[in-house]
């Protein structure tokens, strides 16, 4: 077991003696192998690693996606996995925010629309809810494309409205894979900025799994996971 402790401060994330496998006929696969780590609120950490190494798997079930095998996760001292089906789901819509490589935005739905969309099954569209969604457009610079649909927007424009919708309820955990994956270099490095800025700003734990060493290198915390075991990078 390999456990990472973040800095300083009261850890809101602690992840404990985490184990995943999956049964491949006769064999059995481990693709995480005892990962134990803990994050303060308002902390960046990048991960990187080979592919297949298990990242996604990860990201998976610190977001409620999928259990793991053993080990338990916590997030402000509660434990998702101990939650029925239902309570899990409000839990995701309401502690943690996802952003993946593929956009994954309603192509029907506006970009204000978009960002609106995780807030209607937690508080609905309130003036306050409303203002939250102009004022993260405004930041990342999307004031003027609010009435366009996702095929009217650049593939910055569109990761940029992925962010701000991952965002909208003040999310406690943000997963974050491969976010700029899709994106040119220049782009991919505005996005990257915007989103720890914006992480850092709403109070979230940013986890963020990616194969840039450039966009890894700028984040204050890495760590690298090889063979379902999560190392801490000097």
């Amino acid at each position: 077991m390999t456990n990472l402790t973040a800095p300083s401060g009261h850890p809101a994330l602690v992840v404990q003696d985490l184990s995943r496998e999956f049964s491949n006929g006769s064999e059995t696969l481990h693709i995480l192998q005892g990962v134990g780590f803990t994050a303060n609120t308002g902390e960046a950490i990048a991960i990187t690693g080979p592919s297949g190494c298990g990242k996604s798997t990860l990201l998976q079930i610190l977001g409620v996606l999928d259990h793991p095998t053993s080990g338990t996760v916590s997030l402000e001292g509660e434990d998702p996995f101990a939650m029925d089906v239902t309570q899990q789901a409000q839990f995701r819509n309401e502690k943690i925010g996802f952003i993946f490589q593929d956009h994954h935005l309603l192509p029907q739905l506006t970009v204000l629309e978009n960002v609106l969309l995780p807030a209607l099954p937690h508080r609905g569209i309130s003036n306050e809810v409303r203002e939250r969604a102009l004022m993260l457009l405004d930041q990342v610079g999307l004031t003027a494309r609010m009435d366009h649909k996702p095929a009217q927007l650049s593939g910055g424009e569109r990761q940029r409205t992925a962010v701000c919708r991952a965002l909208i309820n003040r999310p406690r955990l943000l997963l974050a894979d491969e976010p700029t994956g899709n994106l040119d270099p220049a782009t991919a490095e505005t996005v990257g900025k915007l989103l720890v800025a914006l992480a850092l700003e709403s109070h979230s734990i940013l986890l963020c799994v990616t194969h840039s060493e450039a966009m890894a290198q700028s984040y204050p915390r890495r760590c690298y996971l090889k063979a379902g075991q999560l190392v801490e990078n000097p």
